[in-house]
Order: C-alpha cells, then structure tokens, then sequence
C-alpha cells in the first residue's frame, strides 16, 4: 500500500501488455483511485493520463457499461472540465450520455451543462437539461413557460415570509437521490436560461419547480443556487420589487449557512451580490461575496466573479492598479478553465482601462457585430464603453451607449450595470440639452427625467452608493435648463457628499464638471481651482491619459512631472473581501511595544490578561476575551486565575458559546457587524438584553494543532 503511487506510474508504462482481464481491473481501480487523489493536488494533467488509460483498458475488457467503466468515464469527463479541455470533453459525455443511469449521470450532464454555457451555448444546455429531466420522469413541457407569472411573484413573497420562521439547522433537508438529481439539473438549466432568453418564462417556470421541490422534500444546495439566480431577477424586472428581491437573496443565504464552504453556496453570494446587495448595502459589501464566488466557485464560474470584482474595483479601490491585478487574475481564470464568454467581458475591461492609462482611439463597434451574443456579454460591452466615454469626455460614446444599453439592462434590472446605464441615459440627455436645447426637447428631457427618477429611488434605499450621482445629475438638469443657481447647489452637494466616499473616479468626473461649470458661468477662481483638483484626483487614480487631454484643453494646468500625477495616492488599504486595518489605524511602534510586553509575562492568567488589554487597545473592542487551549478544550481563566471550562463559561453568561463552535466547525473567522440580527448567534444567551453587539471571533492553530481562541466584541 505504501508503493500504489509507484506502482501505477509503473503499470502506465507497461499497459500495453495486460492482457490478464482480473490483473486490468485491479489495475483500472488502482489509476481511478490515485487519479482522484491527484484531483485533490490540482495535478490534473497525470489524473487525466491515468484515467485515458482506465478508459481503454475497461473497453479492453468489455466493460464500459459496467458501474465501474461509467465512473471511469464521469472522473475522465470532470478532469478534462477541470484541465479547460471542453471539446475533448465534449466527446466523452456523448460516449456515456445515452447508456449511464440519469441518476448517476447527473454530475457530469451538469458540468457539461456548464461547459456549454461558458461557450454560448445556451440553447444547448437547455436542451440536455430538458432531455435528462424527462429520463428522470418530470413532465417537461417543450417550450417551458409559466402560465401565471404574476401569481408566482405574489407566491414567492409570501413563501420568503413563511419560510423565514424555519431554522435552517434544524429543518429537514433533502436527502433522497432523485430530487436532489432532479435540482441540480434545473440549477444548470437556470443558469443557460438566465443567458439566453429576453422571456422571463423558462425562469418562472424553472423557480415554480423549485418552490415544490423545496415544499415536498426541503432545501439543497442546488435549489439554493438556482433560486438565487431566478428569484432576484424576476422579483426586479418584472414587478420592479428591489426590497422583495433583497429579502429572498439573505434568506437564501441564512440557509446557506447550514452547508457551509460547499461551491454551490458560493454562488449564491455571487447571485446575492450580482442581483440586490449594491441596492442596500455600501458597494464594498459585495466585493465579499464575489470574493467568496472567486475562492470556491463552481466548475467555469471564477471569471465571472472576477469579473464583477473588477467593477467593484474600479469604482471602489484607490487606484486604477488595483483594477488591472483583479482583471489578470480573472482573465488567467477565463483561461484555465475555458470559459470563453466571462474572457470576452473582461476583454472590454482591459480596453477601457488600457484606454485611461494609454490615451488609445478605442472603438469597439467590430467587437459588437455579432448580435446573437448573450445579453449579458453586450451589457458588459457597452457599460465599458460608455464609462471611457463618460470619463474621457467622449459625448458621442456616452450618448451611443445609453441609447444600446438600456434596451439590454431591461433583462437583467437586478445587475450594477443598470446604475452605470441610468447614469450614461441622464447625463448624456442633460449634456444634449445644454448643447442642443432645441433638438427633440420634449423626449430627451422625458428621457433625462426616467433615468433621474430611477437614480433618486435607489438613492433613497442606498444613499452611501448614489446620492452623490444623484445629485450630479440634478446638477446637470438645472445647468442645461438655465437654472443656475439650482445648478450650483446641486453641484455643491454632490462635492460635500462624494468626498467622504471612497469612488475615486466619481470624485474626480463631480469635481471636473462643476469646474466646468464654473468656468461657462464667468466664475474663473472656482473653476480652474475645481478643474485642478480633479486633474490631481484622475492622477492620483492612475489616468495619465486622462490627465493628457485636460492639459491639453485647458493652458492654467501646469505641466507636473510623471512622479505628480500619482501624487497624494491615499495611504489607507484596499483589500477585496479582507477588512485590514490601515497604516493610519495601526501604529507600528505600538505593535512592537505590545509584543514586548507580552514577551515579558511568565504566567498564562497575566499573558492572556496582557492580550486581551493589547487588543482592545488596537481595535477599539469594548470586551476582549483569550481562550487558551488545554487538556483537549478551551478554557476562561477567571480574576482569581482559576480557569473555567468553555461549557461552564457559557452557562453563566460570560461568552458566546454558538459563535464559538461556528468557528471552531468552520475553521473560519466569523465577523458579524450586529451578532443580535444574526439568526446564527442571536438566540444565544450570552447576547441576552443587548440593544446590539458587533462580533469577531478568530480561533487560532499552529502547525496543526489547535490554539487559543479570540472573541472580540463591541457593545
């Protein structure tokens, strides 16, 4: 047992003389074995060698229908998934497809499922996912439609209401093989689904099947997937529900919790990050979740949440820098595991951000010949362009923007592009009525006003987000309709609002147009100091084309060195998904102090004592406890130095024992900004009459074996 990897490296180089029948299939189950482990390594190129050579040998034998010939051929199909090898792929799924148990099949029909979608073939996947679902015995309708949409919204609210008062650990889950089959094929179909129709039809009828699968048999991971997908796009576009959409998306993330780190509910944060977070939550909220979709994503979905990091980023992070590091890592995703569609949409992000860095002529009209593409993909295309457009001054690319975008946001309401389009629509429109007042007057304010209108509703849910977009545009409504006064207090609001929000590029475009602004009123002190300050803020971002053009444009901008225009970048840290605290926050020599002083105690009550003293001074936590880990447990030593047993501690009130096993269960931190509205931790008595209680706890192991372990908490 000590030699199998040996021995199958050996037998690899002389399988071509096995000709004992036995002797082939101990040896078959040998490389099955050792290609499974290798899995695990990410060394995929040796598991796919040894399972090619599986695969002849039990065709050798005669044996390709038998259990163990269909389990050679699912391993040999998921690890050519996993290798980005789609087309050889391709043909090992028809191989089996038609002679494997559907039940059994259903793992790889749904990675083949996705492997079409990530290639545009959307309709494809629609159709091996209707085909399976017949072999499974569901009635499947040949156009699949809802007939009564309208009364499955009104169902779902009242389903999330209902649903909400179960607990996720303690309600029963599905179990039986064929339901759980029967959701993970409709998971795959939602997602194709979601990519190729306009007709919100096939996603109702998909959620309706998942609403009874969920009543009869209770939740999985994939209704939960494929309801996070259905729900918030439907609840959005076609009752305009933005609250309802929200609601759905965390309640399907509580029940999510119960299952812990599996792929599947990672893509449910990317779902509740791409449909309602960005509409309740600070913009940064969302970058977790995607962070979450990028380190444990299912088969091909990587890019896509890099993708979606990448906005974050540029709308969030200090620096254009920051953006490009994301978008290499998304592209070098895309390109692993051959997802050609997700590549495509951060090909407009690498020209967009190429563009503000290079000065390039960048027309994207050749990228947009072929109309057939998804939805999604034109979106992404046009978002881009129109954001170089708005940020290089290119009128022409916001006004064509806008005018494309929009039709196509209509399908997918639920996504951050749907800002980006609003803004191009509004602001474009307001620049036409500056510049051409008379032309279509009637339509183009009607059209300002839609897009103005929209702005201020998700200001209202969101103001952190978009109340200083808003306001620019109730700026540039007033400037193009003569209301100048109107038109300088709007612009002032906007300047105090933005500059307390980390939106790099918001700031600057605020504070270039109100310098412009001032500038056209004869205001030439105000305006070319707001117009300095916004070369600075596209400097500081990381525009020097950017920064080019406003020289050329307007003689008071000095010529600053290259060292200027990246000057004053803010020192504080952006980090996608990790809250670190920033060089302001933290004083290094304090640290050094601290760990001298911790160095010096010589009893564990003084030692703990000293880290719990340490740590509220660094971050400001109002109760710190340190449990140390002794005799196979975690112990409180109380003031006398006589330590108390975990259970013990928690009787009496004095920690938080459900967050403690969460962590210890998960091998994760947990941090909760108010542990009460938590429904993980809120029952607990340890959180008894508190009007809130934000929480972090951090269990720490070294070399394998386990550490103290850290509550920290501010009341």
């Amino acid at each position: 047992p000590a030699f199998r990897a040996e021995s199958a490296q050996q037998y690899l180089a002389s399988a071509d003389v096995l000709d004992d029948p036995r002797e082939r299939t101990a040896v078959v189950l040998l490389w099955r074995d050792q290609a499974r482990r290798l899995v695990g390594t990410a060394n995929f190129a040796l598991a796919e060698r040894y399972l090619a050579e599986a695969q002849r040998l039990v065709d050798a034998n005669g044996e390709p229908g038998t259990p163990l010939g269909q389990s050679i051929r699912i391993d040999h199909h998921a690890v050519l998934h996993g290798m980005g090898r789609l087309q050889d792929a391709d043909r090992v799924y028809a191989d089996m497809a038609g002679n494997v148990d559907p039940v059994v099949l259903v793992g790889a029909a749904s990675l083949q499922m996705r492997s079409l979608l990530v290639r545009f073939g959307m309709q494809d996947a629609l159709r091996l996912g209707q085909d399976l679902l017949a072999r499974l015995g569901m009635e499947v309708p040949g156009t699949l439609a809802d007939p009564d949409v309208q009364q499955l919204l009104i169902e779902l609210k009242a389903w999330v209401a209902q649903d909400a008062k179960a607990d996720p650990w303690t309600r029963q889950w599905m179990s039986q093989e064929r339901p759980l089959a029967i959701s993970r094929i409709l998971a795959g179909m939602t997602s194709a689904a979601f990519n190729v129709r306009g007709d919100p039809q096939a996603l109702a009828w998909l959620l309706r099947q998942c609403l009874r699968l969920w009543a009869d048999h209770g939740p999985c991971a994939e209704l939960l997937r494929a309801m996070g997908i259905q729900a918030g796009a439907l609840l959005i576009r076609l009752a305009g529900d933005v609250r309802t959409a929200y609601d759905v998306s965390r309640h399907l993330l509580a029940q999510g919790r119960v299952l812990g780190t599996q792929p599947q509910v990672s893509s449910v944060h990317y779902w509740f990050a791409v449909n309602a977070c960005h509409w309740f939550e600070p913009l940064e909220n969302a970058a977790e979740h995607f962070r979450v979709a990028t380190e444990r994503p299912p088969v091909g979905g990587a890019g896509y949440a890099h993708f979606l990091l990448v906005v974050v980023a540029i709308e969030c992070a200090p620096t254009i820098d920051v953006a490009i590091g994301e978008l290499e890592s998304g592209i070098a995703a895309c390109r692993r595991t051959g997802n050609t569609h997700a590549g495509m949409l951060h090909g407009a992000q690498k020209l967009m951000l190429d563009g503000l860095r290079a000065d390039a002529d960048w027309d994207a009209d050749d990228e947009l010949a072929e109309q057939a593409t998804p939805v999604g993909r034109l979106a992404g295309w046009e978002a881009a362009i129109g954001l170089f457009g708005l940020l290089m001054g290119r009128q022409d690319l916001v006004s064509r923007s806008a005018d494309r975008v929009m039709p196509l946001l209509r399908n997918i309401p639920g996504f951050y592009a749907t800002f980006h389009g609003h803004l191009f629509m509004a602001l474009s429109r307001a620049w036409q009525l500056q510049s051409r007042p008379h032309e279509d007057r009637d339509r183009v304010l009607h059209e300002l006003d839609e897009s103005h209108h929209w702005l201020r509703e998700r200001a209202a849910d969101q103001p952190f987000n978009f109340l200083h977009m808003a306001r620019l545009v109730e700026a540039e409504r007033a400037w193009a309709l003569g209301d100048m006064w109107a038109a300088a207090s709007s612009f002032d609001d906007a300047l105090a609002l933005v500059q307390d929000r980390p939106r790099p590029w918001h700031r600057a475009l605020i504070t270039e147009r109100a310098g412009l602004f001032h500038l056209s009123g004869g205001l030439v002190h105000m305006g070319r100091r707001l117009v300095t300050e916004a070369c600075r803020h596209y400097g500081n971002w990381g525009a020097p084309a950017k920064v080019r053009q406003m020289r050329a444009r307007h003689s008071f901008l000095h010529e600053p060195s290259e060292s200027a225009i990246v000057a004053d970048v803010p020192a504080r840290e952006w980090d996608i998904g990790n809250t670190t605290l920033s060089s302001e926050a933290v004083d290094l020599l304090g640290v050094l102090r601290a760990s001298q002083a911790l160095s010096s105690e010589t009893s564990l009550q003084q030692l703990c004592a000293r880290v719990g003293a340490v740590l509220q001074a660094l971050t400001g936590a109002t109760g710190v406890h340190v449990l140390p880990w002794l005799e196979g447990q975690w112990w409180l030593l109380q003031d006398d130095g006589s330590p108390l047993s975990l259970d013990r501690a928690a009787a009496r009130g004095l920690v938080p024992l459900s967050a403690i096993r969460y962590a210890e269960r998960t091998r994760e931190r947990v941090q909760v900004d108010d542990a009460l509205q938590d429904d993980r931790f809120a029952r607990d008595p340890y959180f008894a009459g508190l009007a809130e209680c934000s929480l972090l706890v951090v269990a720490i192991s070294g070399q394998g074996a386990a550490g103290p372990v850290l509550p920290l908490e501010d009341r």
